[in-house]
């Protein structure tokens, strides 16, 4: 049956990608930096334009971030902005195009001038327009309207500054100390809540889940797990799950969540969304329940009738997402049987932003996530780790299991 129009017919297949500017870092700004830029020179104002990422378009909306882009595209006059010539100019040597592939700043060759946008946006004037706008990976149907004149730019999904680029190609060699590592803790993912309501990962609420289990992987590695991945077992291989969004499982998998508590597991669950956990049909349209009888189960939990297991429930609020790390942090530390080197980790001291990484042989690695070198605590030793950098760490003699 055919169903309307397809969207590139409808649009003639003028499909176009947004703003690559080769270091965001220079050219995507604050309301203040916007201000100050307008201040110094009224002419700023006709390069700054409102700019809108990926993660910023919802489905049928977007989230304004207040953030703008410069845009000096091709063949721009820069003397005639000579505040932006000048805010520019702080990254001179990062924003020139490479000569030679052995120089280790600037961006990518081409034919463009330092202070100029480092792909050629030959469409620009599509942006003043009407036009559909979407994220190029996304879960599910992400487009948006956008009648004003937002420019669209494309985020590094791992690197957006220079120095990390040097810095991971110099602890490549790291890559040959790999090995599989020792995690402990799982992270529970609400594949039926995504399908049952937009709140998990959608328009509606889209800060629901990648935030708090972005939080809870600062405090320790984790694995995820969907519900295929309990109903064939794969429950049993840890001793910790953490719920980080979502009060909707399938009947049958919240029952062998039960049954791996009253064994002796741990559950973390977080404040909101408010109310139990409910078991629903797994098919994953939501069963017909009699009152109260899929929030047994999440009752018996809260009132500690958990048989050799624990459930914690985080009492605080649900913002920011950092205090439900610090929630889960603190119960693990009390978890009896964790290995010593998870210990380690949990009991490590170091700033945001660093991340460990335990392995098999009794090491870690440590990677600092920061602009700034990070002091790290670990093991009953102090290091510095440089920016972006990869150090790998003895844990100790704690025996492997």
């Amino acid at each position: 049956m055919k169903a309307g129009k397809p969207l590139g017919e409808r649009v003639e297949r003028r499909f176009f990608r947004g703003v690559t500017s080769g270091l965001n870092d220079a050219f995507i700004i604050d309301a203040e930096t916007k201000r100050s830029l307008i201040a110094k020179d009224k002419r700023s104002a006709e390069l700054i334009h409102p700019l809108l990422g990926g993660e910023d378009i919802r489905r049928y909306i977007f989230h304004e971030t207040g953030l703008r882009l410069i845009f000096t595209r091709r063949g721009v006059d820069i003397d005639r902005y000579p505040a932006i010539q000048e805010h520019l100019a702080q990254w001179k040597d990062d924003l020139a195009p490479k000569r030679d592939k052995n120089v280790k700043r600037g961006r990518k060759p081409g034919h463009y001038e330092w202070y100029e946008i480092q792909d050629d946006v030959a469409y620009y004037e599509v942006f003043d327009r009407p036009k559909i706008i979407f994220p190029d990976i996304c879960k599910g149907p992400r487009f948006s309207l956008d009648t004003g004149d937002h420019l669209f730019t494309y985020h590094g999904n791992v690197f957006d500054h220079q120095m990390e680029i040097e810095r991971w190609l110099k602890y490549v060699p790291v890559l040959d100390a790999r090995q599989e590592p020792v995690v402990e803790v799982a992270v529970y993912y609400p594949e039926t809540e995504n399908q049952v309501g937009d709140a998990a990962f959608r328009h509606l609420y889209a800060w629901g889940f990648n935030p708090v289990a972005r939080e809870i992987r600062r405090v320790v590695e984790v694995d995820y797990l969907d519900e295929r991945l309990i109903r064939d077992g794969f429950l049993d291989r840890y001793k910790v799950l953490v719920f980080a969004w979502g009060n909707q499982i399938p009947a049958d998998v919240q029952a062998l969540v039960d049954a791996w508590l009253r064994k002796g597991g741990t559950i973390i669950y977080p404040s909101y969304p408010r109310g139990p956990q409910e078991a629903v049909g797994a098919d994953p349209v939501p069963a017909v329940h009699s009152p109260g009888e899929g929030f047994a189960a999440f009752a018996r939990w809260s009132a500690s009738d958990t048989g050799k297991g624990s459930f914690h429930r985080f009492p605080g609020d649900a913002e920011p997402p950092e205090l439900y790390g610090e929630f889960v942090a603190k119960v693990l530390r009390d978890v009896g049987g964790l290995h010593p080197w998870t210990r380690s980790v949990l009991e490590a001291k170091r700033p945001p932003r660093v991340f460990f990484s335990v392995q098999k042989d009794g090491h870690a690695l440590v990677l600092n996530y920061n602009d700034q070198p990070a002091r790290v605590s670990v093991a009953g030793a102090d290091r510095t780790i440089e920016p972006y950098g990869i150090e790998r760490v003895n844990l100790g003699s704690a025996a492997a299991r």
